[in-house]
């Protein structure tokens, strides 16, 4: 199960539209996302959906955990810069 997945089953409905809103975004839009529709059941957001989302959860922790930009962007998984910050 991925991430953004996990944090789903946590998540209250309230706390969905709540990270949405904050990552100007839609509730359906991070349902897709969390089931990889279209990509085999793996997250593909663009870098800049990533870094809002992650962002958007930030503000949400501790109570609901992080979702870190390299759980849902292929491109920043494999980015130099954001594997030496989680160091």
């Amino acid at each position: 199960m991925n991430k953004l997945k996990e944090w789903m089953h946590l998540a209250s409905p309230s706390d969905l539209e709540t990270l949405a809103d904050l990552a100007d975004t839609t509730p359906g839009a991070l349902r897709q996302l969390a089931g990889g529709y279209k990509t085999d059941g793996k997250p593909r957001a663009s870098a800049e959906m990533a870094r809002r989302i992650e962002q958007a959860s930030e503000n949400m922790h501790p109570r609901l955990p992080i979702i870190h930009r390299e759980d849902l962007c292929p491109a920043c998984a494999g980015c130099e810069f954001a594997k030496a910050y989680r160091k």
